[in-house]
């Protein structure tokens, strides 16, 4: 079964739903690390307390000879509309197939988080029309406030 892509960005009330077409898909090989912030406290009598504070994943995508039109929209995802606090929404899985489908549709497991999006690499443009992006998307932490 394909996996579908979809990035839902807000900003101060203006919103863009962009869905991955199957030859816009990034690499297969990425990396989803994540960040577990705790605080692992002993006393001087030996008590030990684990305080858990929050866990940040991170996801690393490249894309390899896309089109203009989704290069586009990952350069709008990071700044094109700065300084107003914008955010996005990431589905990916089996069941994401496309922007007509209603986002209250989906399973937990095919919402991967709300963050933000940052461009790591490129665009560089390797053949006329074909763009070479990558992306890092990370996600919000626990205490997030905008």
């Amino acid at each position: 079964m394909p996996y579908g892509l979809r990035i839902f960005h807000q900003a101060n009330g203006t919103n863009c739903d962009f869905f991955f077409p199957d030859e816009d898909m990034p690499n297969e090989k990425n990396d989803k690390p994540y960040q577990v912030f705790r605080d692992d406290i002993t006393t001087p009598q030996g008590n030990t307390f684990i305080y858990d504070l929050g866990k940040i994943k991170t996801w690393k995508l490249d894309f390899e000879a896309v089109s203009t039109r989704t290069k586009e929209f990952l350069e709008l995802f990071d700044y094109g509309w700065l300084g107003n606090r914008a955010f996005s929404t990431i589905y990916f899985g089996t069941n994401v197939t496309g922007t007509l489908q209603g986002k209250g549709t989906y399973e937990a497991s095919q919402i991967w988080g709300t963050g933000y999006i940052r461009i790591v690499s490129g665009p560089t443009e390797e053949i006329f029309d074909a763009w070479n992006i990558g992306i890092v998307i990370k996600q919000f932490g626990t205490n997030q406030s905008m």
